[in-house]
């Protein structure tokens, strides 16, 4: 009896060394293929990163372009609103020198100068429009990408 005792007792250790060793390999194994699905995840990770910058950094070129031309167009209405106050100076010069007096402006000076004063406003209230415009232009297409 006590020999079978031994030999069970024998047969059990080397049946749990044989497990042991057996399940380390698994585990191996599963550490390594763990190991480089993870390292497959951070490349695409990455990868993904870049492109969501590049197309990101396009949003930002595009909205710098539209801004530039923006601000092209601003020089424009200002170059307009200067002339528009040099025509208004000289129509006032003009009705002042044939009345003889500047006690009344002529309606047509009344006229340019609240064309002009309309036009300043609407001008400046079309930049702010425009510039707010393209801002979230570009927000709404940095959003877009990540989507």
């Amino acid at each position: 009896m006590r020999t079978a005792i031994i030999v069970g007792a024998i047969a059990t250790v080397l049946a749990w060394n044989i497990n042991t060793v057996r399940y380390e390999g698994k585990i191996s194994q599963l550490r390594a293929e763990q190991a480089e699905a993870l390292s497959l995840a951070h490349a695409r990770a990455r990868q993904q990163e870049r492109e969501w910058a590049t197309k990101i950094e396009e949003v930002k070129s595009e909205a710098r372009e539209q801004v530039g031309r923006l601000e092209r167009d601003i020089d424009d209405a200002e170059r307009m609103h200067s002339e528009l106050a040099d025509a208004a100076r000289r129509a006032a010069e003009s009705a002042a020198s044939s009345c003889g007096s500047e006690a009344a402006p002529a309606p047509s000076v009344v006229c340019a100068d609240l064309l002009e004063s309309v036009d300043r406003r609407a001008g400046q209230l079309a930049e702010e429009a425009d510039r707010r415009r393209v801002a979230g232009a570009a927000c709404e297409a940095a959003y877009d990408l990540l989507l």
